[in-house]
């Protein structure tokens, strides 16, 4: 929930972060969550960028992004927030998975599944994350997946499937 006593309580707050966090040779990673006071990765850049500490650094997920909007700009999410990212994560989701205003009784079983499920395409993410020469880690996210046996390895397979893809294309 958007609970943040003020939008300086923030900054302040991340600024302080991502000194002491230094200070023992630890990242400070903004994780953006739909319906929270940072919900995509534009907005977390933007601070990023307006507290300037060099240890603060943004982190993208498909799902949250999706559900933020940029469903059909993840290309133009990855090229503009690339730089500053440190963590990614990816899942399978809808092809028409739920994007708009928070939604309390709204599961995230649309755009969290399986890599292999749901008939969302992981494509222009991944090959805008490939050009932008990221070479952090990208986890699967795998929040509520429930009685589906057999799915990291599936997710593998698919992850697999992306990549291969990729190297293909830049061949």
């Amino acid at each position: 929930m958007k609970q943040a006593p003020s939008e300086s309580a923030v900054r302040e707050l991340l600024a302080r972060m991502a000194r002491v966090s230094q200070a023992f040779g630890v990242r400070t990673i903004i994780y953006p969550h739909w319906d929270t006071d940072i919900e995509t990765a534009a907005e977390a850049s933007a601070l990023i960028h307006e507290i300037g500490h060099p240890n603060l650094l943004n982190s993208l997920h498909t799902a949250h992004e999706i559900r933020g909007g940029n469903q059909y700009a993840m290309k133009n999410v990855v090229s503009a927030h690339a730089a500053e990212t440190a963590l990614v994560a990816i899942a399978g989701a809808d092809e028409n998975a739920y994007a708009g205003p928070s939604n309390p009784f709204l599961s995230w079983g649309d755009v969290i599944k399986p890599l292999d499920e749901g008939g969302y395409s992981l494509d222009p993410f991944l090959q805008a994350l490939h050009a932008s020469g990221y070479e952090g880690p990208v986890i699967l996210q795998t929040f509520g997946i429930t009685n589906n046996p057999g799915h990291l390895e599936r997710s593998l397979r698919k992850y697999e499937d992306y990549t291969e893809h990729l190297v293909r294309r830049g061949e």
